[in-house]
């Protein structure tokens, strides 16, 4: 007979196998995440409940920010008997208009929330 943590592994596979993807590069437990701006910045708000910073990166390339970190469970040799909450890596990437400077990124996590504000770059300004 399966378990549940080996239901759930199969599901992983066979989702992978088939490249069933939401848009989220194919991976599992993706946060959900409220991307919108004012006229002078970009905001990024990720629900990433018991995750602490080490387990979070934000990455910037151009006009793209890369929010990635993993899930791990406390315990490994737990048997559950149901799993619904989501454990592992996730990886999303979000395009901006114009290209995004590193050094005008703030990022805060609290109460299971991260905030990214981004000021939004202007060539005109430098």
């Amino acid at each position: 007979m399966l378990s549940l943590k080996n239901i759930y592994f199969l599901n992983k596979q066979i989702s992978s196998l088939f490249k069933i993807s939401n848009n989220y590069e194919g991976m599992t437990g993706m946060p959900p995440c409220d991307l919108f701006e004012t006229s002078d910045k970009y905001y990024l708000i990720a629900e990433l409940p018991g995750l602490v910073e080490d387990d979070i990166m934000i990455e910037v390339e151009g006009a793209f920010l890369k929010l990635k970190g993993e899930r791990t469970t406390k315990n490994e040799a737990i048997s559950y008997y149901q799993i619904e909450r989501s454990f592992g890596l996730f990886r999303r990437t979000f395009r901006f208009p114009q290209p995004i400077e590193k050094n005008i990124i703030n990022a805060k996590l609290k109460d299971g929330l991260l905030e990214i504000e981004i000021s939004k770059y202007n060539k005109s300004e430098r």
